[in-house]
């Protein structure tokens, strides 16, 4: 888990269902310019969290990935090619469902303090 240095209001916790088949992607580093990410999971869809320390996690269920934390910063889905680059990021995570207006803030946080999204990003709003 890597820190992000994003910080936000946080996200509460809408939907606490149970959760089931969740992972964490352990095996990544970020550095300023890419996502460092087993070939496992490049070019697949898996879910992303910002937790509350600012800790930038990847794997599969946004409520356990938390760690069960009513709060988080950011949460919803991307996919990273095999260059390191985020090459399709949204909003979907239907435990905290981000608002648009979050999501769009820390997508911009994205775009103009990291290098990690590709030229051609595509982005997708979930209108929770």
């Amino acid at each position: 888990m890597k820190n992000l240095g994003y910080i936000n209001t946080l996200i509460q916790l809408v939907e606490n269902l149970p959760q089931v088949g969740s992972f964490i992607v352990d095996i990544y580093n970020i550095d300023k310019s890419k996502i460092i990410i087993d070939n496992n999971y490049s070019n697949k869809r898996i879910d992303y969290l910002i937790n509350i320390y600012g800790e930038f996690i990847l794997g599969h269920g946004h409520y356990k990935l938390s760690k069960k934390n009513k709060h988080i910063i950011m949460g919803g889905e991307v996919i990273i090619n095999s260059n390191g680059k985020i090459v399709y990021i949204n909003n979907n995570s239907g435990h905290y469902q981000p608002s648009t207006n979050k999501f769009n803030e820390f997508y911009n946080y994205l775009m103009l303090e990291t290098n990690l999204l590709s030229i051609d990003v595509i982005v997708e709003y979930y209108n929770w």
